[in-house]
């Protein structure tokens, strides 16, 4: 099956990238530390991107498919935790074996149960998506120590590991929407805006209400229902005629494509970089430490493509190395 890029799926790759940075940036803003919020939505926008992006690639042989995932995503690893051990003293081994990045841990697990799920039971996709809603949902409602994770539910920590689970709701989806044939549709901006606001609303007004009472807390898990409807509703909005002619510009189409395209180094670089010893000069501080981090995971992606092209047979290809081009659409 031939794989096709969509402009729109490069939108969201961004829009994702600027959630999950913004959400880490809490004591950079201060007193007005509320401000970064959008983790859950970036995390999901991510995981939603990546299962969308893998939708028509070719399940066939196991072993070859899950190579191709691990060349895209454990050079920049290997390549960050050498960065980190040179300028920060980190402990290489950790950095290698990812222990500060649970979404790698669970992206790669995802990746293995995405493959026999696609590759065997393809026909019943939508069935699988919704009976596993169902299953997450009602698992987290009866679990019995429910009560003993943190506030929101989005959290993760020693005790609450519930979002290794549920995020793979959002790749399956993205596998899901991809394989529809009317996602390419060119939706009015305005209904998916107001859709946007309503399930947004939601689902902050979900978490709200169950994190008053500890008795309540478990019907946070409710809050996914207005989470996709988000991402899908993000989705329309990149795909409308006015997302689209922005990205066909030359200079803002590329920043967008640009900060997408690095959207993995982004989630892998950012943590070290955040640094609130510049808050004097907020709020100029958010673009001076976003500029750092998109620096950073281009350095990561350019020595990954170089460590890529190392163990090939073939010659270096300096430019495809060093080069981030934006890609013809159909």
């Amino acid at each position: 099956m031939g794989h096709t890029r969509f402009a729109a799926i490069d939108i969201l790759k961004c829009v994702a990238a600027l959630f999950v940075v913004n959400s880490h940036m809490g004591n950079c803003y201060g007193p007005l530390s509320a401000l970064s919020t959008g983790g859950a939505i970036g995390d999901a926008l991510f995981f939603f991107c990546s299962g969308f992006c893998l939708a028509n690639s070719n399940f066939s042989r196991f072993d070859n498919w899950y190579k191709r995932r691990l060349v895209r995503i454990y050079p920049a690893v290997l390549c960050w935790a050498f960065i980190s051990a040179l300028f920060w003293g980190r402990n290489m081994l950790d950095m290698v074996l990812a222990k500060d990045w649970w979404f790698i841990h669970c992206i790669l697990c995802y990746y293995v149960i995405l493959w026999f799920i696609v590759r065997f039971t393809n026909r019943y996709l939508n069935i699988i998506f919704w009976g596993l809603n169902t299953l997450i949902i009602v698992f987290y409602i009866i679990h019995p120590t429910v009560e003993n994770y943190q506030e929101i539910m989005y959290s993760r920590s020693q005790i609450n590991k519930f979002p290794y689970i549920f995020n793979f709701l959002f790749v399956l989806l993205g596998v899901v929407i991809a394989r529809s044939k009317s996602f390419t549709n060119k939706l009015r901006g305005t209904p998916s805006l107001i859709i946007l606001v309503l399930c947004l609303t939601t689902f902050y007004g979900i978490l709200s209400a169950t994190t008053k009472s500890v008795t309540i807390s478990r019907w946070q898990v409710l809050s996914l229902i207005p989470l996709a409807g988000i991402v899908l509703s993000f989705l329309r909005l990149c795909n409308t005629r006015m997302a689209l002619q922005i990205y066909s510009t030359r200079f803002i189409g590329f920043i967008i494509y640009f900060i997408g395209a690095l959207c993995l180094e982004i989630y892998i670089v950012q943590g070290l970089l955040i640094n609130p010893e510049i808050n004097h000069l907020f709020p100029y501080n958010i673009i001076i430490i976003f500029t750092a981090i998109l620096f950073a995971a281009y350095i990561v992606r350019s020595m990954s493509n170089f460590l890529v092209q190392t163990f090939n047979k073939g010659p270096y290809n300096w430019l495809d190395i060093f080069t981030i081009n934006k890609p013809e659409y159909k």
